[in-house]
Formats: C-alpha cells, sequence, structure tokens
C-alpha cells in the first residue's frame, strides 16, 4: 500500500438499486481495470450498460485477456487428484 496516494472515484448515476456504481482512480491509475487484468476481478455484464461506451469496451477486453491467459481466479480449475 502506499502512503500519500491520491485516489478519485467517479460515479455513474444507478437507476435501479440507488447504490453507488463507479471507476477508482489512484495516482492516475484505473484500480478496476488493473483489477481485471490482474484476474482478480470480472466484468459484470448485466450491469456493463451503466458504464460509458468505451470504459464497458476496455473493462470487457481486459477480462477477456485474462481467461485467456488463465490468470488468477478467472483461470479454469484444477484437479488434485
Amino acid at each position: 500500500m502506499e502512503l500519500m496516494s491520491i485516489a478519485m472515484c467517479s460515479q455513474f448515476p444507478d437507476q435501479f438499486y440507488g447504490r453507488v456504481v463507479g471507476k477508482i482512480l489512484l495516482n492516475n491509475t484505473d484500480v478496476c481495470l488493473e483489477q481485471l487484468k490482474r484476474g482478480i476481478a470480472w466484468h459484470d455484464k448485466q450491469y456493463a450498460n451503466e458504464q460509458p461506451k468505451q470504459g464497458r469496451e476496455t473493462y470487457s477486453l481486459a477480462e477477456q485477456q485474462a481467461k485467456l491467459a488463465h490468470v488468477a481466479i478467472l483461470s479454469p480449475p484444477t484437479l488434485n487428484l
């Protein structure tokens, strides 16, 4: 964890549930996108339309690439026999 970091959250309107939907930037790095790239999060297609089009496409591509690379939680399970 970095000390003295700047974090920003851009909020998007949630029309159905009244929750906060947004994008978190830490020192100008999209934290959510980094999680997708590392395979430690997934892009929820059910709510993707709440994102701007460019972000939606970028997040979806990052998730697909992590899956193809078998990264972290997006990798297929292994059998230990």
